[in-house]
């Protein structure tokens, strides 16, 4: 914007929970949603000079067939179309120079067996259109990205009969989604997650011929966070990646993953000096938190590392009885199982040292 306004969305003022700025028939515009469940359109005028704002009357369509909860997330793709999304996992697409909603859309429901005491999480928070594919209106291909309930994330085709076309989870942990960025040419998505993780996807072909079951190839991941990811922005230019987190902190990665630096950090660092960057070093409370230990079957199970060869060749065929299954107690052994053993060693052979 030309000077600092402020923007009034009505006398209660209720909470924005985003914005994005526009050009809608050559005129430049701020689009806020938020609490009041509305989309609010403010004019970038030059010349005007009055410091408070309001928003131009709502679309006919917004008030009679919009949003019923609040709306978390605007999304824009020039030059007129707009998505939305709220609380309840409703996603809207939008026409903004008519007014008129495109299409509706509904995130599929929790997976079964998931805790929800106080009812399904169906609300979405990020949205991200593919740009290059919107060129073709009669594509079947998917068009949109969204992120949904228990760490999915959603792709959508927007034309020739709008739907779901993929749902995969990043985190093995399912930790929601909480930042999605795509370069320019709808060749790579960043998905970051509410455990500070940020993984990167394959997509160039990806959805475009209809329904896919798995999810795209991964091209890299790395925790770039210890807590959630609050925003997630693509430099492309520098291929640079800059991230900020609940846990104060503001980081700069390579593209594929490089740690750059923090802001604020007392060791200086260059960007378009490499031989500053931080790499291959990564902050210490990421490399000490134990979320940040890579997926092995020795971590994942409860069986020493030392019956997994002889288990995976009882596997191929033999059908003698798992030596590892007798032991019952959780690995690594505490202290008190190990006492209860060292003691029936005793017992059972007097030429024992201990």
């Amino acid at each position: 914007m030309n000077q600092v306004k402020s923007c009034l969305a009505d006398e209660n003022q209720s909470e924005v929970c985003d914005c994005t700025y526009m050009e809608v028939n050559r005129n430049r515009c701020v689009i806020a949603v938020g609490w009041d469940r509305r989309i609010n359109v403010y004019f970038d005028i030059p010349r005007d000079f009055h410091h408070f704002r309001k928003p131009q009357p709502h679309w006919q369509d917004d008030l009679n067939h919009g949003h019923k909860e609040d709306i978390l997330c605007v999304a824009q793709c020039p030059p007129f179309l707009l998505a939305t999304s709220s609380y309840d996992g409703e996603i809207i697409v939008w026409n903004v120079i008519s007014g008129h909603m495109y299409c509706k859309l509904n995130t599929p429901s929790p997976m079964d067996g998931q805790d929800h005491r106080e009812g399904p999480d169906r609300s979405v928070s990020q949205l991200a259109f593919l740009k290059t594919r919107l060129t073709k209106l009669d594509s079947a291909s998917a068009a949109l990205i969204s992120n949904g309930p228990g760490g999915s994330v959603c792709f959508w085709k927007l034309f020739s009969g709008s739907g779901l076309v993929a749902n995969f989870t990043p985190s093995r942990e399912k930790a929601q989604v909480s930042g999605i960025v795509v370069t320019s040419g709808d060749t790579l998505a960043y998905l970051a997650d509410q455990h500070g993780f940020i993984h990167v996807y394959d997509i160039q072909e990806y959805g475009l011929q209809g329904t896919e079951l798995q999810a795209p190839n991964t091209v890299t991941s790395w925790r770039a966070h210890v807590s959630m990811v609050t925003s997630l922005e693509l430099i492309e230019g520098g291929s640079i990646v800059l991230s900020s987190s609940l846990d104060c902190t503001v980081r700069l990665w390579s593209q594929d993953g490089a740690y750059i630096g923090t802001f604020g950090q007392n060791h200086p660092w260059d960007v378009f000096t490499p031989d500053s960057w931080g790499h291959p070093r990564v902050p210490f409370e990421i490399l000490t938190d134990p979320r940040s230990m890579p997926t092995h079957r020795v971590l994942e199970t409860n069986v020493p590392a030392g019956c997994l060869e002889g288990r995976q060749e009882q596997d191929h065929g033999t059908e003698e009885k798992d030596p590892c299954e007798k032991v019952s107690s959780p690995w690594p052994w505490n202290t008190a199982t190990c006492s209860t053993l060292v003691s029936n060693l005793r017992t059972l052979s007097p030429y024992f040292l201990f």
